[in-house]
């Protein structure tokens, strides 16, 4: 596509496609001929026409051309095929209306407004002064600013974020310069004028894209607008980062794709084999991902009579009628992570040894993940004050 835009060449416009040359000699001329004679044989649906009733060939001024590409395809596909070139172009572009991409917008994206108003709430609603009313999110928010300090970086943007009157000025103006651009009318065009139109329309659809996400952010600043200044410049504050841990539950952002892990912290807990002894395991992080099927696993290097392997990243046996899904939602989420914490606690015991290993050890001859490091006596301070539970005790 370049390359063409880039030739001399002389080229034809019909119907939202554009037709390039063919030089013909007079074996190539006579095959056309035949192939048009087969097509038109066939009927219109296997015709010259194509699906769009586009010819493969026409004539025009009494030279041959061969349909190439759709119009209004290259524009919309542009960015996809050629990234790093619509890059330099989108760049180009908003520098010449003297914009700035993303100025100072809220890119709170759609997950982590899930993450933050809708999972986070369940998992920490039970702590003293927090209460579900008519705005968890408030709640939340609240919550987070008074137990995570926040950079005195993030009230200086906060405080620009709340002046809309900037950005509705860029809007205007995005306005005034943005809209539709008609193709070219059918006939004969040099490559070079295709060229100035297919900038001008890419220009159009750049700054298309820049008017909705303006519009998004006046939407999301008008939200926010009510709420007080340490709200917004928490939200700017883990936007940016990505990442927020709060009582035990917490969720970091995966390198820069907009995807997340999120996590539940089980804290110490203890475990008891077939004989009543004790074992006291380490806190550990059981989390989902929100790439794939969302299924509970322990991110942590860590060992459990329910996890395959001594390592990091294992999935979690969990119980057989609980199916992974792939729809990413608060409750899959919360299911999803209740079920793994669950099954940590829970669902091993020490009477049937189910698992993929046992606690109490089966034969000195026998390899397998050993559990004598966790061992400890009744008598633990921590286990006798009740701080940590035997999540089995219940035979």
């Amino acid at each position: 596509m370049q390359k063409l835009l880039s030739s001399d060449i002389d080229l034809v416009l019909q119907s939202g496609f554009i037709y390039v040359p063919i030089l013909f000699d007079p074996a190539i001329e006579r095959e056309v001929q035949a192939l048009h004679a087969l097509l038109a044989c066939q009927g219109p649906d296997h015709g010259s026409a194509s699906a769009r009733g586009s010819p493969i060939f026409i004539e025009f001024q009494g030279n041959h051309y061969l349909r190439a590409l759709n119009l209004r395809s290259i524009v919309d596909n542009y960015r996809k095929i050629h990234k790093e070139s619509y890059t330099e172009l989108r760049s180009a572009c908003l520098l010449k209306y003297s914009y700035i991409p993303d100025l100072n917008q809220i890119s709170v994206d759609e997950k982590l407004k899930t993450i933050l108003f809708k999972v986070m709430p369940h998992f920490i609603r039970k702590n003293k002064g927090f209460e579900r009313k008519t705005s968890a999110g408030r709640n939340v928010l609240d919550l987070i600013s008074d137990r995570v300090p926040i950079p005195d970086e993030y009230f200086l943007k906060a405080n620009e974020l709340m002046d809309q009157e900037a950005l509705h000025r860029v809007l205007d103006d995005l306005e005034r310069n943005g809209g539709k651009i008609d193709p070219p009318g059918d006939g004969l065009i040099s490559a070079e004028k295709l060229r100035q139109w297919f900038h001008r329309a890419l220009e159009m659809e750049i700054l298309e894209g820049e008017k909705d996400k303006l519009k998004q952010s006046l939407l999301d600043r008008e939200q926010f607008a009510q709420a007080q200044m340490k709200h917004t410049a928490m939200l700017l504050y883990i936007a940016e980062n990505g990442s927020l841990e709060v009582d035990g539950f917490g969720f970091f952002r995966i390198g820069h794709s907009g995807e997340y892990l999120i996590y539940k912290r089980t804290g110490e807990y203890a475990l008891k084999d077939v004989q009543g002894r004790i074992y006291l395991f380490p806190d550990c992080r059981v989390a989902v991902s929100t790439v794939g099927p969302i299924r509970p696993e322990v991110i942590d290097i860590y060992k459990h009579p329910l996890l395959l392997k001594h390592d990091s990243r294992q999935k979690i046996c969990v119980r057989r009628y609980f199916v992974p899904v792939a729809e990413f939602t608060a409750q899959n989420v919360i299911n999803a992570l209740e079920e793994g914490v669950n099954a940590l606690f829970y669902g091993y015991s020490g009477r049937r040894r189910n698992g993929f290993h046992r606690l109490d050890p089966i034969s000195k001859h026998i390899q397998t993940i050993d559990f004598s490091d966790y061992r400890v006596s009744r008598n633990h301070p921590k286990i006798v004050s009740g701080q940590v539970e035997v999540k089995n005790d219940f035979y």
